[in-house]
């Protein structure tokens, strides 16, 4: 993994994300360009084993990001995604040190922005930006979470797939059909079975 240096696009890319919901000051850009790594990824490359072993937010500039695990059947799970404007964490939350179980995958080439837990919270406290960003983000992920629940409460894997294309459009357009029944708990089959479905509809 290689660090790139600050301004570029991708560190651009993030200032304009956090403008959106609050103007910043020189404080929050120099806290950037200080405190945030950006970082190149490869596809299939292990974040969390990269950096170090402290706990950081990833926010996407530019690929795809999942929480991946591995069933005891050998199957790949996708628990978890993040595209770009959207951000993973290695725990559930700022303030505990137990990592979520399995790995967090970069499943496209791209570019992602390393935001270390100490210095949100070193900060947080003076700076209602911080804040604001960190608010954003987490909420950005609660509502995917939300959504993608409902998607599989249903036990029937083609109702299942359709809830996805109403609820997750955005994502559908993002994954492959590998990965939809990987986050789906459904067969490839079946998604495409759906997808035939759904054309001959319009």
């Amino acid at each position: 993994m290689n660090q790139i240096t600050p301004l570029n696009k991708d560190l651009k890319f993030f200032v304009e994300f956090w403008n959106e919901s609050c103007v910043l000051s020189g404080y929050q850009v120099s806290w950037i360009k200080s405190q945030c790594k950006v970082l190149l990824t490869k596809r299939h490359q292990i974040l969390s084993n990269t950096v170090n072993k402290s706990h950081y937010f990833y926010f996407v500039s530019r690929g795809l990001l999942a929480h991946i695990e591995y069933l005891p059947s050998g199957k790949r799970k996708i628990f978890n995604l993040a595209y770009a404007g959207m951000a993973l964490s290695t725990t559930v939350n700022l303030y505990s040190q137990k990592r979520i179980s399995g790995d967090l995958v970069s499943l496209r080439s791209g570019a992602v922005i390393a935001i270390p837990y100490s210095s949100i919270l070193a900060c947080s406290s003076e700076d209602a930006a911080i804040n604001e960003l960190m608010s954003r983000l987490i909420q950005q992920q609660l509502q995917f979470l939300h959504r993608l629940r409902i998607v599989c409460w249903s036990l029937r894997p083609s109702e299942r797939y359709q809830l996805f294309i109403k609820l997750l459009s955005e994502v559908d357009i993002r994954i492959s059909q590998f990965e939809q029944a990987d986050l789906l708990g459904i067969s490839r089959s079946c998604i495409q079975q759906q997808k035939r479905k759904l054309l001959f509809q319009k």
